[in-house]
Formats: C-alpha cells, sequence, structure tokens
C-alpha cells in the first residue's frame, strides 16, 4: 500500500458507501408506514438519511491530510451507526405484527448482510491508513487492513473451543423444551457437561480472511452444536463428542462440524438468524 493508493481506496470509499446507504434507506420506505413510523425504525431512517447526505456531499480527496480527515469523519458515522441493529430489531420486534414473517426475514437479512459490507470497507481503510501511517508497507506482512493473509484455522477453532467451554454450566439450555420422560423430570442444569470437541483435518491450513468474521461463524456453529447435543443428551453422564474437520484444497476450505444433537426439520436459510424457533405472531 502506498500514498496514491490509498487515495483511491479513500474516494471509492467516499463515493460506494452512499450508494450502498441509499439502497437500504429505499428498504426502509418500502416498508408498511406505520412501522417505518415506530419510534426505533425511525431513529434508523433518520441516522441513514443523515450519514448519506453527508457521505455524497463530501469533496474528493487529493492529500495525505484530506484523507486523514476524511478517516476522522468516516470513524464518527461508524461510531454514530453502532447502535443500529440492536435499534431496528427491537423496532421490527414491536411492529412485526404489521408485516408478514417472511417479508421480516428478508427485510433483516439485506439489513444485516449490507452492514456487514459497509462496515469491511470502511474499517479496512482506516486500518490500510493506520497501517501506511505506522511504515507497515511490507508485503510479507501478516494482515493488510482487517484481512490477515494467513488466518490460521487450527488456533482460531480452538479459540471459539475454549470460548465456549469456559462459558458457566447452564448457558443457553432450555431443559423445559425436552420431552423428558423420566420419573424424576427434566435434568437440573448442574447435571450436564460441555461436550469434548475433536479437532482434526488439515491443522496446518492457514488462508486470507477476516478474522473476526471467521470467528463469529465457527463459534456459532459450534454453539449450536453444543446446546442441542446437551439438551439430547439430557444430563444422562457425558455427552457425545462433536467433530470439527478441517479440509483444505487448492482453492478453498471447508470447517466441518459434526454433532449428535437432536435433528431438526429444515429451515429456510432466512431464520439462520435465530438461535432458537420462532414461535408466536410477536416472536
Amino acid at each position: 500500500m502506498d500514498e496514491e493508493r490509498i487515495l483511491k481506496s479513500a474516494n471509492y470509499v467516499r463515493t460506494e458507501l452512499p450508494v450502498r446507504i441509499a439502497h437500504r434507506i429505499r428498504d426502509l420506505q418500502a416498508l408498511p408506514y406505520v412501522v417505518v413510523k415506530q419510534e426505533w425504525v425511525a431513529k434508523v431512517y433518520e441516522l441513514y438519511w443523515s450519514a448519506f447526505e453527508k457521505l455524497r456531499k463530501y469533496p474528493e480527496i487529493h492529500t495525505q491530510k484530506d484523507n486523514r480527515e476524511f478517516c476522522k469523519f468516516l470513524r464518527g458515522i461508524l461510531d454514530e451507526h453502532a447502535p443500529v441493529i440492536p435499534w431496528i430489531s427491537l423496532g421490527l420486534s414491536l411492529s412485526s405484527h404489521q408485516m408478514v414473517p417472511d417479508q421480516l426475514d428478508a427485510f433483516m437479512r439485506r439489513m444485516l448482510v449490507s452492514r456487514i459490507s459497509r462496515r469491511v470497507l470502511a474499517e479496512h481503510h482506516l486500518a490500510l491508513t493506520e497501517g501506511l501511517a505506522e511504515g507497515d508497507t511490507s508485503p510479507q506482512r501478516a494482515q493488510v487492513g482487517i484481512i490477515h493473509t494467513g488466518l490460521d484455522v487450527k488456533a482460531s477453532v480452538l479459540r471459539c473451543i475454549s470460548l465456549l467451554q469456559e462459558r458457566p454450566q447452564g448457558a443457553d439450555a432450555n431443559f423445559e423444551t425436552l420431552n423428558d420422560s423420566r420419573p424424576t423430570g427434566p435434568p437440573s442444569k448442574s447435571d450436564w457437561r460441555w461436550p469434548e470437541v475433536i479437532l482434526d483435518g488439515d491443522l496446518d491450513t492457514k488462508f486470507a480472511y477476516i478474522k473476526e468474521h471467521f470467528e463469529y461463524i465457527v463459534f456459532e456453529l459450534l454453539k449450536n452444536a453444543m446446546r442441542h447435543t446437551v439438551l439430547r443428551n439430557g444430563g444422562l453422564g457425558e455427552p457425545a463428542p462433536i467433530r470439527a474437520t478441517i479440509v483444505a484444497g487448492p482453492d478453498i476450505m471447508n470447517v466441518r462440524i459434526s454433532d449428535q444433537g437432536k435433528v431438526r426439520s429444515y429451515r429456510p436459510h432466512a431464520a439462520i438468524f435465530l438461535s432458537s424457533p420462532r414461535s408466536g405472531p410477536y416472536r
């Protein structure tokens, strides 16, 4: 990364972000009027509109000083938008009876995916600028912006396993949902243990990716596998182990997580943001 490229990056972010925000504003405008006027949804709409106006009017960036000012401006917008997901989730939960469930899920999916892409663009440029300012321009460096060029898959998976197994007993467990036929009734949360996770496969695999995003995906998959393994086991002795297998090819890398939890019926991918089944029209 050099000064010329950092200026090109700055101007790309400056012109691309308002386009992406405009699409989300249009999605918000397409919601039922009563939903958009809901207090928390309205706050998000105003934030998006304000960011769009600020970004579209921002002048072209020509110098490193311009870029430093732009980075301060960009960081301010990122900080302002930090509460967007809690706000939009609360607002839609309070007005979800005004929308068809599938429509609501599709809207939330677009909002989340778009938010991730926008923040990656902004944070990557901020990280590149910081790296250039610190003189970190070696082509062999382990991180370019927010992208880890040699992300250690084994280390990331082990970190997720450790974080999950350090949680207190009872986390995420809802034994009341079990159809337990034992005479003593449902097990108490002190009766069960976290399952062992066996990690195997291509353990030396490294690839280029955003570390936080990869670990979030692995964490959520392992969390669901642990939760359903514990529920299936019902506190009767040691639960069956979970196996995480790393498979690497010339152009692709997979992490397969296999558990012996209860088989669940198929749910469309729009429901992947839900950690438990939907219940009732207000969810």
